[in-house]
């Protein structure tokens, strides 16, 4: 069997607890626990550029901790050069998994895109459609501000496997499947200016995972598991999103400054969504209402 792993190294792969990029390190020890001796693994890593850091080598010659040695988080995020690129490696019955946080925002030719932005998502659509090899396909979507409905729809197009990194069991497993914990309907409301996701710029809105603002209620039913995904029912487009309470002190300003919207987040309302996720999620005007699932 030859594994190709596609990893995403962009910026934004550093942040989380632990790391993304350590959970993404994780599934492909898991991964690579499961092969035979002779089979073969290639890494194949993207930010503004791909790199083929590992070409195919013997599970008996691999050795992940000199691979990460020269692995380091930079970068924006090109997702369609990694896929492109890393596709480029595949044959008939190979099979690639795909680690990412599926948050692009540069395009192909560089000519530009935002996080959020759907052309990129259909652009990384188009490249794994079009490719004639007969491969198994594993997407694993990395860290609580994933955007999973991206990747869900590239498993789709070939026929493949989706998983949450928490839900993963290997290629030989089923993804464990959640249960919804409670559901909830909210109006969707701008992030505070006092979060790091609401400033203008790439660098400072990459500082911390993106988070959605809820009530103290809402967030005591997340902070468990720390699964909750936010839809757009008008067309299904769906997100990861980690969460925090209007309560935090962080929100002590807004709260006082916004005291009417914080007012109505608190009793479980609205929901408080940085661009990225409007942009993404299709969610126009002040009056959309999005669906906020809390999973087991």
């Amino acid at each position: 069997m030859n594994v190709i792993f596609i990893l995403d190294v962009s910026e934004s792969m550093g942040y989380g607890e632990p790391p993304k990029i350590e959970q993404a390190f994780s599934a492909i020890s898991s991964i690579v626990d499961e092969l035979d001796v002779n089979d073969k693994v290639a890494i194949v890593t993207f930010e503004v550029v791909s790199e083929k850091v590992l070409p195919f080598t013997a599970i008996k010659d691999f050795q992940l901790d000199k691979v990460k040695e020269n692995i380091v988080v930079r970068g924006t995020t090109c997702l369609s050069i990694g896929l492109k690129d890393g596709l480029n490696e595949v044959q008939d019955g190979d099979t690639v998994v795909l680690l990412t946080d599926a948050r692009p925002n540069l395009s192909l030719d560089r000519s530009g895109g935002f996080e959020g932005s759907i052309r990129l998502e259909e652009e990384a659509l188009e490249i794994i459609s079009s490719i004639d090899k007969k491969f198994n396909f594993y997407g694993i979507a990395i860290g609580e501000d994933a955007f999973i409905y991206t990747l869900k729809k590239m498993a789709e197009k070939v026929n493949g496997v989706y998983s949450l990194i928490e839900d993963f069991r290997g290629l030989k497993e089923n993804p464990k499947k959640n249960l919804v914990k409670t559901s909830h309907k909210l109006r969707v409301s701008s992030i505070p200016a006092e979060l790091p996701t609401a400033q203008p710029t790439w660098t400072k809105e990459s500082q911390v995972l993106h988070v959605a603002v809820v009530s103290e209620e809402i967030f005591q039913k997340y902070k468990d598991s720390k699964k909750a995904v936010v839809v757009n029912p008008l067309n299904n487009r769906e997100a990861r999103v980690a969460l925090i309470p209007i309560s935090d002190d962080l929100l002590k300003d807004y709260r006082r400054r916004k005291s009417k919207v914080a007012d109505m987040v608190s009793r479980g309302q609205r929901i408080l969504l940085d661009k990225t996720y409007r942009d993404y999620l299709g969610i126009k005007g002040k009056e959309t209402s999005v669906k906020l699932i809390i999973l087991e």
